[in-house]
């Protein structure tokens, strides 16, 4: 299974695409593509198995490969961990995957990491 790789990793779907930002860097990403379905099954806590099968079931045969790729630079870049065990309720996650294929693409943007990055955190955010 999944999970934020911190509580400093937030994120948001819009229209299709996943904005995440990482306030302890500042860093920010956008994932389009069924690239933003894959991060909400991920962090709905479903198994890469289980993010695999259903990018093999519903896409192209080369789409599972894409899907593990886009999960490992998630994880490269400590957005996402990977533990053993499944949520229970991960597989009920309501992923809305669209009919037409569109490969996974994951850009990240530092040009205002310096604003965004909180050190020290702001007493609001949890620590």
């Amino acid at each position: 299974m999944f999970e934020l790789a911190s509580d400093s990793v937030i994120s948001k779907e819009i229209d299709g695409e996943v904005t995440v930002i990482d306030l302890s860097t500042g860093i920010y990403y956008a994932i389009e593509g069924i690239g933003a379905q894959i991060w909400l099954a991920a962090v709905a806590g479903q198994s890469r198995m289980a993010i695999a099968q259903k990018v093999d079931e519903t896409y192209a045969d080369d789409a599972p490969q894409a899907a593990h790729k886009l999960l490992a630079a998630l994880v490269a870049a400590k957005l996402l961990v990977e533990g053993e065990a499944a949520k229970a309720d991960a597989d009920g996650a309501e992923i809305v995957w669209p009919s037409t294929y569109a490969a996974p693409v994951f850009t990240s943007y530092d040009d205002v990491s310096e604003m965004v990055a909180l050190d020290p955190p702001l007493p609001e955010l949890p620590q």
